[in-house]
């Protein structure tokens, strides 16, 4: 296995993790399992796989499985991660490590009460889909896709997803129809916000980079604006980029996809898979066994401390009305950010 994918490391962190899960158990009068390092193995070999490389056939004769063996492993390793794991390494963070998340986005980007960072990104079918809206899946790029969102946070943990939606939807439609839009209160304080690019609609908890107008470029402070929020934008990109690096099955997904919500279910339930083991990976820095991607770093006593804090009076700490304009947390920022000098 590619230690680029997997560290053997971790690949044994996550053996302990889910050994004891039960479908990893034989009973008395059934056929006893290959070992588990075996059937993760296997789950890994496919997930570093795409399109016609993942066949069964190809696994087979890699790996020497019965016929049938690496399917009956990756419904067994797919239950018990995500049963095992998904609950410790896929979750909102709370108030405290809002304001935490808060706190590192000040230091490193100077956009105070930024939390996370929203990027959308597809998914390519290796075959057309079995269904009377196949169309919708032929997207903006090649082939055939499916569409998602992230919202990643400094450390490109993932924080949110929402996976499945056909190739053309447009980023934005999946941002308003997801639960953190929809339910801000649940998941925001009233000051907290995410960044993105100018394919999501500005709110009270998004605030995206400017749009120039056609035909004309953008000046002064909007376009210092864009240049800052660049930075963390960066991040998200990172993100779709080491997801796909590190899991192969991503690129070209060699599952059929029809009219049996069950085709769509599996699909979602290993991009679950993959975004779980993908945090854990960056939680415990067993990305590489050098750190090449991320190294923890802490703030030295001195570093930072230049920052001022915003006052809690400050239009930034305040509440937004739901009937003023959608850019209103985007213009007191840019407010903000000129008048520290920043831009």
């Amino acid at each position: 296995m590619n230690a680029y994918r997997m560290t053997r490391k971790a690949f044994h962190a996550i053996v302990t993790i889910i050994q004891n899960h039960p479908t990893f158990q034989t009973n008395d009068r059934g056929r006893r399992q290959y070992p588990i390092e075996y059937q993760l193995m296997t789950f890994l070999h496919y997930l570093s796989s795409s399109g016609s490389s993942a066949s069964g056939e190809r696994t087979r004769n890699h790996l020497y499985l019965g016929y049938g063996s690496r399917d009956v492993y990756v419904r067994r390793c797919v239950k018990a991660i995500r049963e095992c794991m998904r609950q410790q390494y896929y979750r909102w963070p709370d108030a405290i490590e809002r304001k935490e998340l808060a706190s590192e986005f000040h230091s490193k980007f100077n956009l105070p009460n930024c939390i996370l960072i929203a990027d959308g990104t597809t998914f390519r079918l290796s075959r057309r889909p079995k269904r009377d809206d196949a169309a919708d899946y032929s997207g903006r790029k090649d082939g055939y896709t499916i569409t998602n969102l992230f919202l990643s946070d400094t450390k490109r943990r993932v924080r949110y997803y929402s996976a499945g939606w056909a190739g053309s939807t447009h980023d934005n439609r999946m941002w308003k129809n997801c639960k953190v839009n929809k339910s801000p209160s649940q998941f925001f304080s009233h000051n907290e916000y995410i960044v993105g690019d100018n394919a999501f609609e500005d709110g009270p908890h998004m605030v995206t980079t400017y749009r120039a107008p056609t035909g004309a470029t953008l000046e002064g402070s909007q376009q210092r604006f864009n240049k800052l929020l660049s930075a963390p934008r960066v991040i998200a990109e990172h993100v779709n980029g080491i997801l796909k690096g590190r899991f192969p099955w991503l690129t070209f997904i060699p599952m059929e996809l029809n009219e049996n919500p069950t085709s769509m279910r599996c699909i979602i339930e290993i991009i679950d898979v993959c975004v779980t083991l993908h945090n854990f990976l960056f939680e415990h820095n067993l990305n590489h066994d050098d750190h090449y991607y991320y190294t923890p770093t802490t703030l030295n006593e001195d570093e930072g401390n230049d920052l001022e804090s915003l006052a809690s009076n400050d239009e930034l700490n305040l509440p937004i009305h739901n009937l003023v304009h959608s850019a209103t947390r985007r213009e007191q920022l840019r407010a903000y950010l000129s008048e520290q000098g920043i831009i």
